[in-house]
């Protein structure tokens, strides 16, 4: 039976395919209801289909949705008669689907119906029906469109609030204002507004929103901002009317137009140029005057061997200041080279050579044929990461001398050499397989080859040949399936010949080097090989992360990431992009959101990037990723800085040891930083502070500009011994600048040291650390001062305590601080360190060191990890070549809070949240503490915070008027009527001074007292300025007290006393023509007021009268006298610093003033009794 209806369906499907009765079914026209749909909310649709055909199929009817070009997306349902969910009547042939549809979007949705139909080929498809989908409302709108800043002079910073009203059935799914160029077009996206009522919102949930920018152009012009919104249900942005802010005034803008940014130079001394949009701006660069001609300006400016920062600083005629900043290099030290294959004094029986070493050179990155050429007896050789390979050098029979120079970029050169002799043929020799090319870390493809033949020339069978690597990690076996090892012994076959297969080392580069070796063979051969990259595996950080800047300008420094393999090779020409993911900078003059580039010969990628509009920590978010990398991202932060005057320019921070803990008594100090010849005395830039109990300091004023910031550790007020560090530190003006870390400054162990000269060498040992040595050759080390005898010690650092991050992605859990600081070793010193990384036997690595004169981690060479895997050690050409810290290892593959943005951290390949940090603090002493709140940085207020002006106390978060208990404070003054004002906070009690005080709390001129002369203070008052009756700071040599100015300000009293000395001399010199008297009389006054005048030059004016003030108080010379220096120190001072550095207009305007009756002068003359009167009483001539 069911062979016969088998037989019968085939039958009827042949006469269908014959033209036979078969046809389409009949199919009525569908209805859809309802027409239309609102986006976004949920409707019911019913489609309803007239189905009377007897030849239809029950149950085969259903609803499928279209797509736009008309194919079908997908089936909905299927269509029943049968009086249930939604068929109203059963069996009446109207065949009914009722079906849920939320649209997010407006448009049109287009569905059909298809059913199937006994004798029927294919199914019928109805004529499409559509429901159209409105927008959720009517048009959302964005109205009332406002901006509380209508104007700002160029180069001066304005908050202003961006607000706008919304009308909308629901919220905005996104809202941000907009910066626009003249042609609309966006320049970049600044914020999203909000409407929670807070950060400037008026109120939560009143349709208002608004956002907080920051307004900085250094160009008068129009400013255009607007504000895009999208809504739930609304396919187009919305846009609020334009907003223009008028930039007025004058250009301000700075820019260094050459050399370029990156250069590499071999000239310590160089010609910067560069435009100014203000052609009345002063202009310097890295603190030398470059004067303007027009808007143009150039200077000479002396570099320091290694990377340098050039700033140039525009004061510009309105008062403010706009910097601008470029890297260049000074390379005049010369290469390394050296030779590793064939061995120095080896001998062949070939009548070429393949010759292969290392070249290195101090540098950012590897060194590849952009960075330094290799020839070896003129034969260009190829150069890849650090290696060197010649082939084919010609030898002739004997002694052949291998020379190989190397000259890097800059155009320094090095040479080396070793001797190979050429012997008759006979012994061991290479057949094949020499100078081959291969992936690092794969199987070559041809196997290395050599004979062994006797004096006759005949092959000799049996005889066992080592192939042994001597050169990166690579391992060699006798065979493809045999065990890989560093070393094999293979036995010649008949024809005297021994073969091994070479697996390359995990290193790019020609420095894969086996020798082959037999037991009596006068020869050894050896096989070069290079090695080439894999494909992008990972990202990393270089530099330029956590850089401070100022809000809507280009970092001082580039964003650089590395791009390698899996092996760690840097790789060229890799396409990356950068894009910003927090922050609303951007890239180039139209603020791109992303940027795209390729990495050059080191593997490296750079961005300069803009920064955001607002001001914050780390508020500016970058990523960098080749394309399809599926690890981590490259990131980066930044903070904003708004500027503001540049007399309230200030530097902070904490000094704190390895554990932690402060350290007191830590000189900083503020150095120019080109000082040309390092024989030039450094120039402080700012009056040096010591960090105070807690380890904290505050420097103010400091000057704009790029500078060095030096902790001396010598003049710690804690037992021990501490090094000195320097960093480089830009400053922004009018802000808080900190180096967004503590400094960490450990204490040197002195007993960990080794004593060398110029005919003794040594190696020094860590008993705490087993596998650490360095070894210094005899006559290799210079100390500080020239001298090369000497003692260096070494002292381990823990990782999170070293000044910045080593380059390269690198976190290595093993560091170590090399003293003296300044001391210089060639050759290099060979360094052993404990392998705590972890890195596999054999593998080659990269050693680093931070560079005292450069403030930076610089490259020092490659280093091999030791057959056991306990330790690695730097290669031969390589190693220490200067003190500091130092450290070696791989980038981290697997990520860490060191590559995300402050207040998170690395979870799988994002960034989340990490409140357990401690964000870097904006300030000691602004009564507020930063800490993590939801991955982003928060601020809170901190009382126990100590202000830097002794006259407040943190209150609620504010500085606010110490309130201190004042107990018969007295101040006698006989026979003068010296006036004292109080000003009250806060009493307990009646308030005393011979009488009450007055309706504003303040006590003026004192009514008589008891005496005559002594008044008493009896109330609860501000208590901060100096003592009524001790003053112990000294500010000048030679007097009976120790200083605690000069102790803290040592260059400053030196000058101080040179000073003093000419001040001196000029008043005695013209002592007739100043109106004679030089105690107590016109001569005097005048050389206090020059005194003070040229101290204000020379040292500042807040520095000389914390000297000049001290040492009046110190004198104990009563009230009169002290009242008359203190007078007439204060007037010279204003002197000074409207006569700037010429000493004549000095003379003139002082005794000006002498002859006006600025100063003061005692009636009495030297010995008599008198008053105070004015200097109009001198008799001046001058």
């Amino acid at each position: 039976m069911r062979a016969f209806r088998i037989v019968m369906m085939l039958a009827g499907l042949a006469g269908a395919l014959a033209g036979g009765p078969a046809g389409a079914g009949t199919l009525g026209t569908p209805e859809l209801s309802p027409a239309t749909i609102a986006a976004g909310t949920p409707a019911t649709l019913r489609v309803q289909v007239a189905i009377t055909d007897p030849n239809y199929l029950a149950g085969s009817a259903n609803v499928q949705r279209l797509k736009a070009d008309g194919t079908v997306q997908s089936v909905v349902g299927t269509l029943r008669d049968d009086g249930q969910q939604g068929d109203a009547t059963a069996g009446d042939k109207l065949y009914t689907l009722e079906f849920p549809l939320t649209e997010t979007a407006a448009g049109t949705v287009s569905f059909q119906v298809s059913a199937a139909y006994s004798r029927e080929l294919k199914r019928t498809i109805s004529a499409p029906v559509s429901v159209t989908v409105t927008p959720a409302t009517a048009t959302p709108v964005i109205r009332g469109a406002a901006f509380s800043v209508a104007s700002t002079p160029a180069g001066q910073a304005a908050l202003g609030l961006a607000t706008v009203t919304v009308e909308a059935a629901a919220a905005p799914t996104t809202i941000a204002l907009q910066k626009l160029d003249a042609n609309g077009a966006v320049l970049a996206t600044l914020g999203t507004l909000h409407d929670d009522g807070a950060d400037g919102d008026a109120g939560a949930a009143d349709g208002i929103y608004s956002v907080r920018t920051t307004v900085l152009e250094n160009a008068p012009g129009t400013v255009r901002y607007r504000v895009a919104g999208t809504f739930p249900g609304y396919p187009q942005t919305v846009y609020s009317d334009v907003l223009s802010v008028a930039i007025t005034g004058t250009a301000t803008s700075v820019e260094i137009t050459a050399p370029a940014s990156g250069a590499y130079l071999n000239t310590p001394v160089i010609t910067v140029s560069g435009k100014v949009g203000d052609t009345a701006a002063r202009v310097t660069l890295n603190g030398i005057a470059a004067p303007l001609s027009g808007t143009t300006f150039n200077a000479s400016v002396p570099l320091n061997e290694g990377p340098n920062t050039i700033t140039a600083v525009a004061t510009n005629s309105g008062g403010s200041t706009t910097t601008s900043s470029i890297l260049v290099t000074l390379d005049t030290t010369a290469p390394k080279v050296e030779i590793y294959s064939p061995a120095a004094n080896g001998s062949t029986s070939s009548a070429t050579a393949t010759v292969s070493g290392m070249v290195n050179d101090i540098v950012v990155g590897t060194v590849n044929p952009q960075q330094a050429t290799v020839t070896v007896n003129g034969i260009a050789a190829e150069v890849l990461n650090r290696s060197f390979v010649a082939r084919d050098v010609p030898l002739q029979v004997g002694a052949n001398t291998l020379q190989a120079t190397a000259t890097d970029r800059a155009g320094n050169r090095a040479t080396t050499s070793a001797t190979l002799t050429r012997v008759a043929a006979g012994g061991l020799a290479a057949v094949s397989g020499n100078n081959q090319r291969g992936a690092a870390g794969a199987l070559l493809a041809a196997p290395l080859v050599v004979a062994l033949t006797n004096a006759q020339g005949a092959p000799v069978p049996n005889k066992p040949v080592v192939f042994r690597v001597v050169g990166l990690d690579g391992t060699v076996a006798a065979d493809t399936t045999g065990a890989a090892l560093p070393a094999v012994a293979v036995n010649t076959d008949s024809e005297g010949k021994a073969k091994a297969y070479y697996r390359l080392g995990t290193r790019a580069g020609a420095g894969n080097l086996v020798e082959a070796s037999a037991a009596g063979a006068q020869t050894t051969v050896d096989f070069v090989a290079t090695g080439t990259p894999g494909a992008a595996r990972l990202m990393v950080v270089d530099s330029g992360n956590s850089q401070t800047g100022v809000v809507g300008q280009a970092l001082p420094f580039p964003l650089i990431a590395i791009v390698t393999d899996a092996n760690n090779n840097r790789l060229a020409g890799i396409p990356v992009t950068f894009a910003v993911k927090e922050g609303g900078g951007g890239f180039g003059a139209t603020r791109q959101s992303t940027f795209q580039t390729a990495s050059d010969s080191d593997g490296r990628v750079a961005a300069t990037f803009v920064l955001g509009p607002d001001q914050g920590v780390g508020n500016n978010v970058v990523e960098a990723n080749f394309a399809g990398g599926t690890g981590f991202a490259a990131a980066f932060s930044a903070s904003g800085l708004v500027p503001g005057p540049a007399e309230q320019t200030r530097i902070s921070g904490v000094v704190l040891d390895n554990s932690n803990q402060p350290i007191p008594g830590v000189t900083m100090r503020l150095l120019q930083i080109t000082q040309g010849n390092r024989s030039n005395i450094p120039q402080e830039m700012a009056a040096a502070v010591r960090t105070d109990a807690q380890g904290q300091f505050t420097m103010q004023p400091v000057p704009v500009g790029v500078f060095k910031l030096m902790a001396d550790g010598g003049t710690a007020a804690r037992d021990g011994v501490w090094p000195t560090l320097d960093f480089d530190m830009i400053t922004v003006p009018g802000q808080n600048n900190t180096l967004g870390m503590p400094i960490f400054l450990p204490a040197l162990n002195p007993n960990n040291r080794v004593c060398v000269n110029e005919t003794t060498g040594g190696t020094l040992t860590l008993p705490e650390v087993p596998g650490f040595a360095l070894t210094i050759a005899p006559g290799s080390a210079t100390f500080p001062g020239g001298s090369r005898s000497g003692c260096v010690s070494v002292t381990p650092v823990n990782m999170d305590k070293v000044p910045m991050a080593p380059g390269f992605g690198q976190q290595p859990r093993f560091v170590v601080t090399i003293q003296p600081v300044g001391t210089h070793f060639s050759p290099a010193a060979r360094m052993t360190i404990p392998n705590v990384d972890g890195l596999a036997p054999r593998a080659v690595t990269e050693m680093y060191s931070y560079d005292h004169d450069l403030a930076s981690f610089v490259a020092i060479g490659s280093a091999t990890v030791s057959a056991d895997g306990s330790t690695i050690t730097s290669d031969p050409g390589a190693g220490v070549i200067k003190a500091g810290w130092h450290c070696g290892g791989n980038p981290n593959t697997s990520g860490s809070a060191g590559t995300c943005p402050t207040c998170k951290k690395c979870q799988g390949s994002s960034c989340v949240a990490d409140n357990a940090q401690t964000p870097p603090q904006a300030s000691p002493t602004d009564c507020k503490e930063q800490y993590c709140n939801g991955g982003s940085v928060a601020s809170r207020n901190k009382d126990s915070e100590t202000p830097t002006d002794v006259c407040l106390e943190c209150q609620g978060g504010q500085p606010k008027p110490v309130m201190s208990e004042i107990q018969g404070a007295q101040y006698v003054c006989p026979g003068t009527t010296y006036q004292y004002q109080v000003q009250v906070y806060s009493t307990t009690g009646a308030l005393s001074w011979g009488g009450a005080a007055n309706a504003s709390g303040q006590l003026s001129v004192p009514p008589t007292a008891t005496d005559g002369n002594t008044y008493t203070i009896t109330a609860r008052v501000k208590s901060c300025s100096k003592s009524l009756t001790a003053h112990a700071s000294d500010g000048m040599p030679g007097d009976t007290s120790e200083t605690a100015n000069c102790l803290s300000q040592p260059i400053n009293c030196y000058k101080i006393n040179g000073l003093g000395d000419e001040a001196l001399a000029w008043a005695q010199n013209n002592m007739s023509a100043l109106g004679g008297g030089i105690s107590g009389g016109c001569a005097d006054a005048a050389r206090h007021a020059y005194f003070n005048a040229i101290g204000a030059i020379e040292i500042g004016a807040q520095a000389t009268q914390d000297f000049l003030d001290a040492h009046e108080y110190s004198n104990n010379n009563g009230c009169e006298d002290n009242n008359m220096d203190l007078s007439n120190n204060a007037v010279g001072r204003g002197l000074g610093q409207s006569c700037g550095s010429n000493r004549a207009c000095v003379q003139r305007a002082v005794a000006d003033a002498l002859k006006r009756g600025d100063l003061t002068v005692w009636s009495g003359g030297q010995t008599g009794s008198g008053t105070l009167v004015s200097s109009s009483v001198c008799r001046v001539t001058y």
